[in-house]
């Protein structure tokens, strides 16, 4: 299960960039985080990396989104396929 945090930069400040923020509330893959200026931390709980890798690219063609940074990439073992 990858589970990423990434910092997404708008070509403005966040809270002008309604549609883009609500799509990522929206999206049940997604839970927003701290905002800071025209940056905005979110983190991303998938169940594969065909789905992370899916969230990112959706991500990166909402409006006004003009960047996506990775701060941090983990791979959280399923304990019972790994006795």
């Amino acid at each position: 299960m990858p589970i990423s945090g990434l910092v997404v930069t708008f070509d403005s400040p966040v809270e002008q960039c309604t549609e883009a923020v609500e799509t990522l509330r929206a999206m049940p893959e997604v839970d927003l985080g701290q905002v800071r200026d025209n940056k905005l931390a979110i983190v991303v709980d998938t169940v594969s990396k065909t789905q992370d890798r899916n969230v990112w690219d959706a991500v990166q063609q909402l409006p006004n989104v003009t960047d996506l940074a990775i701060a941090m990439v983990a791979f959280d073992e399923d304990k019972d396929e790994n006795p």
